[in-house]
């Protein structure tokens, strides 16, 4: 966290350096170690439940997802990006953001840490899909 914002490391510079890139705004800051602070816990965030999406929000976070995670697990490149984009009446670009937010996302969620049963592990796939869809929905 960098000034109560989500980041990850991209370089580290030496041993009181380090770059840093936003996960909402994708602006790099090469900052002072101390400056950054760890992740916070996952009570503290504030991810809303998807009980409070209405059924339209629901369809439109879930189709967005579908058409990202097509596209990821099939390691589709730009000409059939492109042809997905023309067929789901979307701009191509928009498909880009959504897979940019989508990697982000997942990066920063499986380097967080969770506290189950006195024991630490790595933030569960069920608050990361979760959270995904909350994000995808937003954020376009």
């Amino acid at each position: 966290m960098y000034k109560d914002n989500p980041a990850i490391i991209i370089k580290i510079v030496d041993v009181n350096l380090i770059s840093l890139q936003m996960l909402t705004s994708n602006i790099i800051y090469t900052v002072e170690r101390k400056e950054i602070s760890p992740l916070i816990k996952e009570e503290e965030e504030n991810i809303p439940s998807l009980e409070i999406l209405t059924d339209n929000e629901w369809k439109i976070a879930n189709y967005r997802y579908d058409i990202v995670k097509h596209i990821v697990d099939n390691k589709l490149r730009t000409p059939q990006i492109k042809e997905i984009a023309k067929k789901h009446n979307i701009h191509f670009s928009t498909i880009y953001r959504w897979i940019n937010i989508s990697l982000k996302w997942i990066s920063y969620c499986t380097c967080r840490k969770e506290k189950t049963g006195g024991k630490t592990k790595a933030g569960s796939i069920t608050t990361l899909i979760k959270s995904l869809m909350i994000l995808l929905l937003r954020f376009t």
